[in-house]
């Protein structure tokens, strides 16, 4: 009966040091298994602090096609389909700021499998028009750092472009970002009016408005700007400097 209890006494030892041996791997695991936790979600603010400067980049008419701007060090490298375009280098006709190839001037344009309209007048954005087997709408450029946007009311004077599949036309506008309130507001000529909300550098506007309008803020203290917008009818882009 002794032998059976000193037998039994044994079995309870080693069964508590095991058990005390087993919660000290399970307290050593715990912090390595919540470790990568953290980081995880640190990354998307990062990331959505790193999109701070980075505009959306187009609009399409008839959602037919897709443009990238892949190089962060150029803005005018544009990637439509699959195929590069140096912006830089569109030589056309230049009225009110912007180069055009392609389009007719006159009648709604036809001209050729591939129309382009750029803004060229400043270093810092670059928005334009192009229709091919679509229309479309972008914008890129160097956008302002978030620690030197503005803080109250700033008026900007734009030049706009816009087109549809037969047609296209320059012309003016004047927007007005509100910094304090997070708003944007403007008249474009042919009355398109466009309403956003400020993120950031950014802006757009929200689901369902009867015109879509996204852009952002460019070169230092937010002195230029720049967007797309979309209706049920045609796409364009505007830029400018502030008043």
């Amino acid at each position: 009966m002794k032998k059976q209890l000193s037998i039994l006494a044994c079995a309870v030892l080693l069964s508590a040091c095991g058990s005390s041996s087993g919660g000290s791997s399970s307290n050593d695991a715990a912090p390595k298994a919540s470790t990568p936790k953290p980081s995880v979600n640190q990354e998307t603010p990062n990331k959505g602090v790193q999109n701070q400067n980075t505009a959306s980049p187009f609009y399409s008419l008839n959602g037919k096609g897709n443009i990238e701007f892949k190089d962060t060090n150029n803005i005018h490298q544009l990637t439509v389909n699959g195929q590069t375009i140096d912006l830089a280098n569109i030589d056309g006709a230049s009225v009110n700021g912007w180069k055009t190839e392609g389009f007719d001037f006159f009648v709604g344009g036809k001209r050729g499998s591939s129309d382009i309209s750029v803004y060229t007048s400043s270093p810092n954005v670059t928005v334009g028009i192009m229709r091919s087997n679509d229309v479309f709408a972008f914008v890129n450029g160097k956008a302002t750092d978030v620690s030197q946007l503005p803080t109250g009311v700033v008026t900007y004077n734009v030049k706009t472009n816009s087109a549809t599949m037969s047609d296209f036309g320059i012309a003016h506008g004047k927007i007005t970002a509100n910094f304090a309130d997070k708003t944007l507001s403007g008249t474009l000529t042919n009355d398109i009016k466009l309403n956003a909300k400020i993120d950031g550098n950014k802006f757009a506007s929200e689901n369902g408005a009867a015109t879509q309008v996204k852009g952002g803020f460019f070169g230092e203290n937010a002195k230029e700007i720049g967007g797309i917008y979309k209706t049920n009818e045609r796409v364009g882009a505007f830029a400018g400097q502030a008043q």
